[in-house]
């Protein structure tokens, strides 16, 4: 839904009906936080803790 709004307000921007304009950042920003979202983990938590199977004992593991 978040995307969905981004495009409609580059779409606008585009048709002078909008200043604001959304740069790729912000696209990459948004799809960031909804993955962590998705899988119920926090910014600073592993990435790799959104595959199957991998808790921190894994993690930590495999790192080394």
């Amino acid at each position: 839904m978040m995307l969905s709004v981004c495009n409609e307000l580059n779409a606008a921007n585009r048709q002078g009906m909008s200043p604001k304009k959304i740069v790729a950042k912000n696209f990459a920003t948004i799809l960031e936080f909804g993955q962590y979202f998705f899988h119920g983990l926090f910014e600073r938590d592993d990435p790799l803790l959104q595959l199957p199977g991998f808790t921190q004992e894994v993690i930590k593991n495999y790192r080394r």
